[in-house]
């Protein structure tokens, strides 16, 4: 007789669990944008449409302004507990201060603790030593838990408020170089059971039962959760959801009827998988074929949809 859903699911580990993040994201905040790529309305704009840096960076580059969008469609009751959740599954958050707007996130960011640990600053060299509450207060902060997460360089403004670029454009390599290592600072890896580790582990469980689920609804993910001793609100799902919605790695699929998560990425997102001590089975690829084919029983997951989420995943 095949086993339950509960069954499967039971016989996990999960605590000793080793998950992954399909890719590396930077979550870039800085001055503004134009349309135009030559003209350098602000230092991240310069570096991302005209320098290009992107190419050579270990991650991809997600701006904030496309949080601020998804952000209208959560349940989150404001804009800095979505930045703070953001952080848990970056790998960097990039904050040129270099705008009103993103001398006011500086300051948000510094004051949380969940997003001041990604937290990386470039910064106008001139101000290494000014008097300001921005250089005493949380460049400060900063600078007193890790002085290498602040990266001064001596770029100018004009009268315009342009930046001018031969003021920087010997400087690029470097401050790819910089954050480049911030990159590589943060493991790549993590176990689920570790305290170290909790603000991680409800990204981690949804991400990880929706790709072997291939479709599943909010409600029904929660269940499982539940059942695996982790439990998960559907509100909770969701803003998880659209978090890794923002990162490329999941997305949503409305099939007759019902909406139901998907995962983008092909990627396995397990590193170590682990069974309990009682659990008849040993091998993850047996388990992951099992638990796909009872999950596609029980929530009576039709084949057409299935053949849709496929069409709809990268790579």
């Amino acid at each position: 007789m095949a086993e339950s859903v509960e069954d499967l699911l039971g016989f996990v580990d999960l605590n000793e669990l080793r998950f992954k993040w399909p890719s590396a994201f930077i979550f870039f905040c800085g001055g503004s944008s134009s349309d135009i790529p030559k003209d350098a309305v602000s230092l991240r704009h310069y570096l991302l449409r005209e320098r290009k840096i992107e190419a050579r960076l270990d991650g991809k580059v997600i701006l904030a302004e496309a949080a601020n969008q998804l952000y209208r469609d959560s349940s989150y009751t404001d804009l800095i507990t979505y930045e703070e959740d953001i952080a848990q599954i970056s790998r960097v958050i990039l904050l040129i201060a270099e705008s009103a707007g993103s001398l006011a996130e500086l300051g948000a960011f510094s004051s949380s603790e969940q997003i001041k640990k990604k937290l990386s600053v470039l910064m106008q060299q001139k101000y290494f030593d000014a008097e300001s509450f921005v250089r005493y207060g949380p460049i400060e902060r900063l600078q007193k838990e890790d002085e290498s997460r602040v990266a001064f360089f001596p770029w100018r403004v004009n009268g315009k408020g342009r930046v001018i670029k031969a003021s920087v454009k010997d400087h690029v390599t470097e401050i790819v170089r910089f954050i480049n290592k911030k990159i590589a600072d943060v493991p790549e890896t993590f176990q689920f059971g570790l305290a170290s580790n909790k603000d991680y582990r409800d990204f981690a469980l949804v991400l990880w039962l929706t790709g072997v689920a291939q479709a599943i609804t909010a409600e029904r993910l929660s269940d499982y959760a539940e059942k695996m001793g982790h439990p998960i609100s559907r509100a909770r799902v969701m803003n998880c959801f659209y978090c890794m919605k923002l990162a490329g790695w999941m997305d949503l699929c409305p099939y007759s009827g019902s909406t139901y998560l998907i995962r983008k990425t092909t990627v396995d997102v397990v590193d170590r998988f682990a069974f309990t001590a009682g659990s008849r089975l040993k091998d993850s690829s047996r388990w992951t074929a099992l638990a796909q084919a009872a999950i596609k029983k029980e929530a009576g997951l039709p084949q057409p949809l299935l053949r849709t989420v496929m069409e709809m995943r990268d790579g």
